[in-house]
């Protein structure tokens, strides 16, 4: 009996002393899991960490542009093998020039990095300088212009899919200073769009339905449901895009995406403008323009009203972008003036559990930190102050809620179903044991044009 009990107690102490040891071994990979995610939080917050987004690095940059060289306010979007050129322009503040490189990096439809290597993907080097720029001339801020064309003999993109284009200074390939996502499209497959709105009853007044079909043509799929991703933006905003949308019916060769509910966009308003090309006349949005101490320019916009207690009324705009242009002068990219641009939006009480944004192509397509307005309570408004180039800009207001990850239109501009917006269609392909997410299709649709 004694020789049991001690083979049991034996036999529980080392039970004790293994659950020990996986409790301890538990607990540090929580602890280490803890760590990691906090380093990713805290290196997101690094001005140097990359984003796989629309980004500035560096205060003294601006006026970041990336579009088609022989269409302007178009997406860079190029398809594969054929002659078309993707124009980046950007401003540096100064008078010193500096040595700029670039590089690409592929990635997946989730903007994440590919699986292929650079030699896989680049023909020729793998990264490449900015040579041409120029000053400015004759601007209270001088600045540096810069200018870059691609693909060019040194780089060119062997596959389709997402890249991310990364600007960078002095040979440190880690230190960017500017990222832009571009696009390279095989023209595989087909999009037809249905663009309308929205069918279910309690959407119909201020949702738009985004319904289109997919025609594989002669791509041959084993699974359309797997091999298949659709990514859909509204004005290119990625903040609310829909990803990975599976085909509600397949026949033959086309993919039917014919949905009521998870195909639904808010149709938001038409987007503001105001007019900087002079700084000599005032326009129909500016209420003054001053010169202060430094002789540097101070536009003062008209006080912009909350749209959503508004009746919905047809505006032109571009939805959402700008063009750099001057009126005194020829050439604006570096004629232009840089001009502090004060926008204010009177409301009583501050929005609850709530910041606003200013959103456009101006804060690239983004909600940056130096985008969120503040609140004066003396005053009753909301301002905020931004240096831009002249030129004719598009933009709107946004609500990012409290613990949300997307700006909301519904208490600032309203939502009205006949809105007139833009949308992308990116369709992407991975065969089985595919490597990569191939741009197979892009679309551009418009919610009038049906």
């Amino acid at each position: 009996m004694g020789i049991a009990l001690s083979a049991i107690n034996r036999s529980t102490g080392i039970l004790m002393q293994k659950s020990l040891r996986l409790l301890l071994v538990f607990t540090l990979l929580i602890l280490v899991r803890g760590t990691l995610h906090a380093q990713d939080t805290l290196d997101y917050y690094n001005p140097a960490f990359l984003r796989y987004d629309n980004h500035i690095y560096k205060a003294d940059i601006k006026t970041v542009i990336l579009e088609r060289k022989d269409r302007s306010l178009s997406e860079p979007v190029i398809s594969l093998g054929m002659d078309e050129v993707l124009l980046l322009k950007f401003d540096e503040l100064g008078e010193e020039t500096k040595d700029y490189s670039y590089r690409f990096i592929h990635c997946d439809a989730v903007w994440q990095p590919s699986q292929l290597s650079e030699s896989d993907f680049i023909e020729g080097f793998f990264n490449d300088h900015i040579i041409t720029y120029r000053h400015s001339v004759s601007t209270n801020f001088p600045y540096i212009h810069y200018e870059l064309e691609f693909p060019n003999q040194q780089m060119r993109p062997l596959y389709s899919g997402n890249y991310l284009l990364v600007v960078y200074e002095n040979d440190q390939p880690d230190l960017a200073v500017i990222s832009r996502r571009f696009w390279v499209t095989e023209n595989r497959v087909d999009i037809r769009p249905t663009i309308h709105r929205a069918t279910a009853i309690e959407s119909r007044d201020a949702y738009q339905e985004v319904d289109f079909i997919v025609n594989t043509n002669t791509l041959k799929v084993q699974n359309p449901y797997t091999d298949f991703k659709v990514t859909i933006t509204q004005n290119n905003r990625y903040d609310i895009a829909i990803y990975n949308l599976k085909p509600l019916f397949v026949k033959d060769n086309e993919l039917d995406y014919n949905f009521e509910d998870g195909n639904l966009f808010q149709a938001g308003n038409e987007f503001r403008n105001f007019d900087i090309r002079s700084v000599r006349f005032l326009t129909q949005y500016t209420d003054k323009i001053e010169l202060d101490s430094a002789q540097h320019y101070n536009i003062y916009l008209k006080a912009d009203p909350r749209k959503a207690t508004q009746r919905y009324s047809i505006t032109d705009d571009i939805n959402g972008k700008y063009l750099i242009k001057v009126y005194e002068g020829r050439d604006g990219d570096v004629e232009g003036e840089y001009a502090y641009v004060h926008f204010r939006m009177p409301v009583m009480e501050p929005f609850e559990n709530a910041n606003l944004f200013i959103f456009g192509q101006l804060t690239d397509w983004t909600l940056p930190s130096w985008s969120r307005f503040n609140y004066d309570a003396e005053k009753g408004e909301y301002n905020l102050t931004l240096l831009l180039k002249q030129g004719y800009y598009n933009y709107e207001y946004l609500l990012m809620n409290t613990g949300k990850n997307q700006g909301e239109t519904f208490e600032t501009e309203g939502n009205h179903y006949e809105t007139e917006n833009d949308y992308q269609f990116y369709v992407y392909y991975r065969e089985p044991a595919g490597r990569y997410d191939r741009l197979v299709g892009f679309k551009r649709g418009n919610s009038k044009s049906n």
